[in-house]
């Protein structure tokens, strides 16, 4: 059951010039998990284009007290599956459709991805599957 309301979707091109559409969830996922989130991340977003769905994560890590360096690191969701052959999140569905399903899904695809601390990997798993052993 959807909890959570989805901000309207940003479009661009990016440097090669492929058009890309993204949606902000950062805001929704530190309501759900604030306190299982791995430090340092700032933004988390769901950016597709035409070929590709991405999960896109920037962190910051302040270096010297002065200096504040910024890692954005784009992750291709091709790899998780419904099955054998069909992949969970598809370029040809909406933008809408595919990031709340990532939202919806994600507790059961927590672990494979790098958001949560270890703590925050197992209470979630807990909560999805009651018989699981950390």
């Amino acid at each position: 059951m959807t909890e959570y309301v989805l901000p309207e979707p940003e479009k661009g091109s990016d440097f090669r010039s492929e058009e890309y559409s993204v949606i902000d969830i950062f805001p929704i996922l530190k309501a759900k998990y604030k306190d299982y989130l791995l430090e340092g991340i700032v933004s988390v977003r769901f950016y597709q284009t035409a070929k590709r769905c991405y999960l896109e994560v920037t962190t910051e890590k302040e270096i010297a007290g002065n200096l504040l360096d910024q890692v954005i690191e784009r992750t291709d969701l091709a790899f998780i599956h419904l099955d054998r052959y069909r992949k969970l999140f598809k370029p040809e569905v909406s933008l809408r459709e595919n990031t709340k399903l990532f939202l919806d899904e994600l507790d059961s695809n927590c672990q494979v991805l790098d958001l949560f601390t270890e703590k925050g990997q197992i209470a979630i798993a807990k909560k999805h599957a009651p018989n699981f052993r950390s």
